[in-house]
């Protein structure tokens, strides 16, 4: 390929994949296809997202909030609630009030394709064709049978996506008959995968002289949870010791890496439970640990298949030339619906009882329609508190990797002194290892907002904002572009390991060694920079290159609402409210990067006033901002709150969010929609 080709884009999502489910991130799932992208790249700890799927991807295409861009809640959440109804920004769709990501580039040269979920339109006017993707394979709503294997409902009043898909495949701007047009031997990241492939290959003559942007949409891990019996069968027995002993082994590991505070006092669990696992039966825990193997089984095979998508770039030498982005699109799933008072008897529940087979030995098939509920899910983004649809950090913080040689370029694992380090000589190292030591974790805050920005940055694309765009007012985008943070950390990386000898990734950093409270592998000092340069090449810096962070203005703010849960975070302090009886029904504070659990709460606000704060965790050591002259502690975290919620009604009145009271436990219940 010519060297002036402007870059291709690959942007690959998971549904509901927890935050430490993968190898670079501590997992005991095997996944060499993202260690590969984590060791060439970087590994991102500090990235977030909505609390659930569509307004994630609604921010992801868009460059700005949900509650702008159409998905100020879930379409399946507002369908029956009229408040909702006729708002802007509430319409349930990608609006057009933004102008799409692919609307962008395909206007700007690019070839344009999509493969998998879309989610964010049922209608043919809203489909991705519709919205700038030249070439799409789509399933249109938001969950179904990994297999398309759904049952005759006949007249049974239960006709959700999840259990009905006709009518919801499209092949460019023509609707599928699901039971005629896709493959026999269907299985969604498989048949996802293969429809990315063929049309990175069968692209034509004039499709080839474009650059590229493929978005891979996955639909795994998300329930119900499928996949072939010879994969599920690798992990039987492997959480025989149960979900408790999981989120041990995946702390450690998120700790031996550096991607959580060696010190960090993880969050209890939290979710209705029919039973907690000592309380279980032996066949209740075969049954509880065969539907985490199986979701085991389902991130296994994203990542093999994901090896044939890099490997379909690698033969046409264009891989190097794409900037790949992995991540999931909200926290891990934790509900756990037929354990709910509220949800028996309810047509989901009734359905699956009545059409699917979910014994012990059944689990994982076609005909099965199983969860692994809330313990398992909070394994996976422990030290963090809730899970998917949760305001706090279990349900917004996710996994995030990024490669891209001709920005991000980390240097030989044979010109480091790393191995040194580690105690193991270079040439004993097998490659994994070698790359393991010299990936590059970035822990600042960033948002799945800043992907637009970023792109757009790259292919030297300035966005259409203010200007009318395809005959429509648009809206600007509220992320920023990573390029000057992601060159910084890519010179700060190369500076450091070829001045320094560096701890191993792999291995406990101790207490006098240098913490990883900076993006990257050393604590150097970073200043802001406004500037944005508009290449994307790493030049070696004359002088100690220092940081630069997407969001280091600590004026900045970052909101999040759904299903009633809200949250402002500005630097390290975050408020969250969570309406009872899921949480106080009060403001609270936390430090999030003292405190990621956010188990201490350092101030609370109610309408009635200040509540005592304090709890939870010891005093922890660092500051947690600047006090004013004469300030005490609560003093100070009472002013930070207030502030942040000074904050809040700015976003409220910016992004037009509407937020009516929220009713006593309907958080749980979102799990039937989502």
């Amino acid at each position: 390929m010519a060297s002036a080709k402007r870059p291709n884009f690959l942007i690959v999502i998971a549904d509901d994949l927890g935050f430490s489910d993968t190898g670079p991130y501590g997992s005991e799932i095997p996944t060499p296809t993202l260690d590969r992208l984590a060791g060439e790249g970087v590994t991102m700890t500090g990235f977030h997202t909505a609390s659930a799927c569509s307004p994630t991807r609604a921010m992801l295409l868009s460059g700005t909030d949900n509650h702008i861009a159409g998905l100020g809640q879930m379409a399946e959440f507002v369908r029956n609630r009229p408040e909702y109804h006729g708002r802007p920004g509430y319409e349930g769709y990608l609006n057009f009030r933004v102008a799409a990501l692919p609307e962008i580039l395909q206007d700007n040269g690019y070839h344009t394709v999509l493969s998998g979920k879309w989610h964010l339109g049922l209608k043919k006017e809203l489909s991705p064709h519709a919205r700038g993707f030249d070439k799409s394979f789509v399933y249109l709503a938001g969950a179904g049978n990994h297999y398309n294997n759904e049952p005759q409902l006949g007249d049974h009043p239960f006709q959700s996506p999840s259990v009905n898909g006709d009518g919801l495949w499209m092949h460019n701007d023509q609707f599928l008959d699901r039971k005629k047009d896709l493959p026999a031997d269907f299985y969604s990241t498989t048949t996802f995968c293969d429809k990315m492939i063929d049309f990175l290959h069968e692209r034509t003559a004039e499709e080839k002289g474009k650059p590229f942007f493929a978005y891979l949409a996955l639909t795994a891990p998300h329930w119900p949870l499928q996949a072939p019996r010879e994969t599920i069968a690798k992990y039987r027995g492997k959480y025989d010791a149960g979900p408790e002993a999981l989120r041990a082994a995946r702390l450690a590991a998120l700790k031996a890496r550096g991607l959580v505070p060696p010190d960090v006092f993880p969050a209890p669990m939290v979710g209705a439970v029919s039973k907690e696992w000592d309380a279980m039966s032996a066949q209740e825990r075969a049954e509880s640990s065969r539907r985490m193997e199986t979701y085991a089984a389902m991130v296994d095979l994203i990542d093999a298949h994901l090896a044939r998508v890099l490997a379909a770039l690698e033969a046409t030498d264009e891989l190097d030339n794409t900037f790949v982005f992995f991540c999931s699109d909200n926290g891990a799933e934790g509900k756990l619906l037929e354990s709910l008072p509220m949800m028996a008897g309810t047509p989901l529940v009734e359905c699956i009882r009545r059409f699917y087979d979910n014994s012990l030995d059944n689990i994982g098939a076609a005909d099965s329609f199983v969860w692994y509920g809330p313990r398992w899910a909070a394994a996976a983004t422990a030290p963090s508190r809730g899970f998917k649809a949760w305001a706090t950090e279990g349900g917004i913080r996710c996994p995030a990797i990024v490669r891209f040689p001709p920005l991000v370029a980390p240097p030989p694992p044979d010109a480091t002194p790393a191995a040194a380090a580690a105690g193991t000589p270079e040439e004993s190292s097998s490659p994994e290892q070698k790359r393991r030591r010299n990936h590059i974790v970035s822990h600042d805050f960033t948002t799945v907002m800043d992907i637009l920005p970023t792109l757009l940055d790259l292919a030297q694309i300035a966005h259409p904002y203010p200007s009318r765009f395809r005959g429509r007012d648009i809206v600007a985008p509220r992320g920023v572009s990573w390029v000057p943070y992601l060159r910084s950390l890519s010179a700060v990386h190369s500076h450091s390991s070829s001045s320094h000898t560096l701890p191993s990734q792999s291995e406990p950093l101790q207490p006098n060694e240098q913490q990883p409270s900076l993006s990257g592998s050393t604590s150097l000092p970073r200043r802001h920079s406004s500037s944005s340069p508009t290449h994307p090449a790493v030049s070696t810096p004359a002088a100690a290159p220092q940081i630069l962070p997407p969001h280091s203005d600590t004026s900045t703010t970052t909101g999040w609402e759904l299903f009633g849960q809200r949250a402002i975070r500005r630097g390290r302090h975050k408020a969250v409210y969570i309406p009872a009886p899921l949480g106080s029904g009060l403001w609270e504070l936390f430090d999030v990067e003292a405190d990621p659990g956010e188990v201490c709460v350092l101030a609370r606000r109610g309408r009635g006033g200040w509540e005592e704060g304090g709890e939870g965790l010891e005093e922890r050591q660092g500051g947690t901002g600047g006090k004013g002259e004469g300030e005490g502690e609560d003093e100070q975290h009472e002013r930070i709150l207030q502030e942040l919620l000074d904050e809040w009604v700015k976003y409220e009145d910016e992004t037009g969010l509407y937020d009516p009271d929220p009713l006593a436990g309907e958080g749980e219940g979102v799990g039937a929609y989502v």
